[in-house]
């Protein structure tokens, strides 16, 4: 991707439909000439659920209703992931940016800024012990 600049949409912390609309409403606009977007969002109590996921076989819906505990299904397959005050992200970007990588190719190539982050906190962390 020859482009280096990406939009940037922190939409703060939202109730689990919401950030999934969100999510479905920006790739279904999305234009493949347009710029790649991080969509960065939290969330209240929630599971979201991998599109593959069989919830009731999965989980225990009632249990987590009584909870109040949110479900949600998710656009991605994965499994169920357990939110509550954390931070989460969207990538959205052009086909042709996957080039020929395997999923996981990508996948690790995508999130190498997350790793860098992480090994940049661990210097510092180091540097202030």
């Amino acid at each position: 991707l020859a482009k280096k600049c990406w939009r940037v949409i922190d939409t703060k912390t939202g109730t689990a439909p919401w950030n999934m609309a969100v999510d479905e409403a920006l790739l279904s606009r999305y234009n493949e000439g347009g710029l790649p977007i991080l969509r960065l969002y939290g969330w209240h109590n929630a599971l979201s659920i991998g599109r593959f996921c069989d919830p009731g076989k999965d989980i225990d819906v009632q249990s987590a209703a009584q909870k109040k505990v949110a479900l949600v299904r998710r656009l991605s397959g994965g499994g169920i992931l357990a939110h509550g005050n954390d931070l989460s992200y969207s990538l959205i970007f052009p086909r042709s940016f996957a080039g020929e990588r395997s999923v996981k190719e990508n996948y690790r190539f995508l999130c190498r800024f997350l790793i860098r982050s992480e090994e940049h906190t661990s210097e510092l962390q180091s540097r202030q012990s």
